[in-house]
């Protein structure tokens, strides 16, 4: 899945791989792995908790990508 989303989409949402329990800007912790956090301004806007499978984490993505437009 990495290789698809680095084709797709790491220009415009670089991944960046963070200690958990020093994560900035979480509005709760990470207690379930994976989880994808969306960030912006330092702030978390959304996530995606658990492994979804590649088709359904893209949907997903997409939905929180089009809440900051």
């Amino acid at each position: 899945m990495l290789p698809r989303y680095q084709q797709a989409l790491a220009a415009e949402l670089p991944i960046r791989f963070v200690d958990i329990n020093e994560g900035p800007g979480l509005a709760r912790k990470v207690d379930m792995l994976p989880t994808v956090v969306l960030m912006l301004g330092g702030g978390e806007i959304d996530r995606i908790v658990g492994s979804w499978g590649p088709d359904n984490f893209f949907k997903l993505l997409a939905q929180m990508r089009a809440k900051v437009g």
